[in-house]
């Protein structure tokens, strides 16, 4: 609960300073109050007596913090004691301090290095829990890749592609990969239980408590064919959707699609970090908001204006990248060739979004980007 309050006060209070033009914000010495900040490039080099709010495009979180840290945007570092929990979503994640309570990461690479007094949850293309981390809870980890070279105190609970474990897990293994390596130095107190395509590889030097147990399962190599027609059958309609979004955006609202692609040339990172704090902390704020009963048709409007957001996103995002890739150069192009190269880039991504993990996380990115320019470029609109 506390996370999610976190989250919640993160978007109300983080959102201004996310909004500013700053490109550097710095902050040293002793704090002995809550920090919200936003920028480009957030810098926490502080000793901070309460909570960190951050979010933009690189945040580094260099100081101690004797709260609960969030950190949201193109690039997070958190290189610090934090005695709460910290909670991160970003591209590249990295976790080196040590966390007293609970980390939960998600994004594109997340390596983790430090202690953590809880559990982690962690979920992304790649995850690398390192060979100085120590995992005093349990672990939940989804990813493409990932590797564990660091001690888990208790249970692994694993999902995702490849699994290679090199180190050490006190309790059980729960896996639902593709494959499963089991490294000649690793060590597994409990039992493992694997479900996938292939046999789980366990080194013959590697030591096991527990049983080793395997349960077949269709993996995505077999599957593909029938993948193929069904992702095929859910592509068609989303991506004439997503075009005849952005046709109407070009042809209908041209000053809007301009001043979409000028967030996403000019702050791409704080664009993205700030479609990254909508995404968590609009829902979160409304459910709060239906907490008191004369919120609940405030919060009934607030969701079916967060449903077109999430409708619009992906969409707005993709025309503000085709749109800035053809302006490159400094010439802008007619519109019916900008409607031709904006088909063209979209059905790109949508083949691209097949691809599994990667492409999924490739729609999020695009779709938070097109979250955060849509606002900004309504706040522009409404300042001029």
């Amino acid at each position: 609960m506390r996370a999610i309050l976190t989250i919640f006060l993160a978007f109300i209070l983080a959102w201004p300073a996310l909004a500013d033009e700053e490109e550097l914000k710095v902050y040293s010495g002793a704090i002995a109050e809550d920090i919200y900040a936003g920028g480009a490039t957030v810098d926490v080099d502080a000793d901070v007596t309460g909570d960190v709010f951050a979010g933009g495009g690189s945040i580094a979180i260099a100081g101690s913090v004797t709260e609960d840290v969030f950190a949201a945007g193109g690039r997070t570092s958190v290189r610090t004691n934090v005695a709460g929990d910290v909670v991160t979503a970003a591209g590249t994640a990295t976790v080196s301090g040590n966390i007293g309570d609970n980390l939960i990461v998600a994004g594109g690479t997340i390596t983790i290095d430090g202690a953590v007094g809880g559990k982690v949850i962690a979920a992304g293309g790649q995850v690398e829990i390192g060979r100085t981390a120590v995992v005093t809870g349990n672990a939940i980890v989804a990813g493409g890749q990932v590797v564990i070279h660091g001690k888990l105190m208790k249970n692994l609970r694993v999902v995702g592609g490849h699994v290679i474990i090199l180190g050490e897990i006190a309790g059980d293994i729960d896996a639902r990969t593709e494959s499963l390596a089991i490294g000649p130095h690793a060590k597994v107190g409990g039992r493992i239980v694997h479900r996938g395509p292939e046999q789980p590889e366990i080194s013959a030097t590697a030591t096991v408590g527990g049983p080793v147990e395997h349960h077949p399962r269709a993996g995505l190599k077999a599957a593909k064919p029938a993948l193929a027609v069904w992702a095929a059958s859910l592509t068609v309609v989303p991506y004439l959707f997503c075009l005849a979004v952005g046709l109407g955006v070009l042809f209908l609202a041209p000053g809007y699609a301009r001043r979409l692609a000028e967030r996403v040339a000019g702050q791409p990172l704080a664009t993205f970090g700030l479609g990254v704090l909508l995404a968590f902390g609009v829902p979160v704020a409304l459910l709060a908001l239906m907490v008191t009963v004369i919120g609940i048709p405030f919060a009934f409007l607030g969701f079916a204006v967060y449903g077109v957001m999430v409708m619009v996103g992906l969409p707005l995002g993709a025309f503000a990248l085709t749109r800035h890739f053809a302006e490159r150069g400094g010439r802008t192009p007619s519109r019916t060739k900008e409607a031709v190269i904006f088909a063209l880039g979209l059905l790109t991504l949508f083949i691209v979004a097949l691809v599994p993990f990667l492409g999924q996380l490739g729609l999020w990115v695009v779709w938070s980007l097109g979250v955060g320019a849509s606002v900004l470029a309504l706040k522009t609109a409404a300042a001029t």
